[in-house]
């Protein structure tokens, strides 16, 4: 008797194949061309195979944010580890997470789309939320200022307008980083 072949159920390895179709597509075009169509051809996985991992496009976004995050995460610790100055830690990891080029200029241009969703999904954008306060309550005292919040904000600007094609000139872009990252080793905490 002939048994058909057995095929391996690797859930994880369709996952990530999934989402990173969704980033690549995402990071050339833009979140709004996600499709559950456009995702499942570019990862060579059938439509039903994708809604049983993710039922909706909307799924799939919060996966792929997810997942962006988890990697965000990864780089401000990795960032931290190697920091020796406790005062700002957090603020100058940030800062450079978000504003210096990382190892993809795929994913720079994919948070960047992120971040922008964000004005428009209020579930993502709570999420962003969630994830900046956790940071900044396990962040010293110095990192809840005023201060450190205008520096990531500034940050933010950077990266926003690194997406958006508006970016300042290198050199200027260049002394902007520097002068926000110097002022990470002088945070105060902010007055009672």
């Amino acid at each position: 008797m002939n048994t058909p072949p057995h095929r391996k159920n690797e859930p994880d390895a369709v996952r990530a194949k999934l989402l990173e179709a969704a980033a690549r597509i995402a990071a050339e075009q833009g979140l709004a061309a996600i499709t559950l169509h456009a995702v499942a051809r570019m990862a060579g996985v059938s439509k039903g195979g994708l809604l049983h991992h993710y039922p909706s496009r909307q799924h799939l976004i919060e996966a792929l944010y997810a997942a962006l995050l988890s990697r965000l995460d990864q780089r401000i610790r990795n960032i931290q580890a190697n920091d020796s100055e406790p005062v700002g830690r957090f603020t100058r990891a940030y800062l450079s997470a978000v504003a210096l080029p990382g190892d993809s200029p795929d994913e720079s241009r994919l948070l960047g789309a992120a971040a922008l969703a964000m004005s428009s999904d209020l579930h993502l954008a709570e999420t962003w939320n969630r994830w900046i306060a956790a940071h900044i309550a396990r962040s010293g005292e110095e990192d809840r200022s005023p201060a450190a919040a205008a520096i990531r904000c500034a940050a933010d600007g950077l990266w926003l307008a690194d997406c958006s094609h508006t970016a300042l000139p290198a050199a200027m872009r260049s002394s902007v980083l520097a002068l926000l990252t110097a002022q990470t080793f002088h945070l105060a905490p902010d007055a009672p």
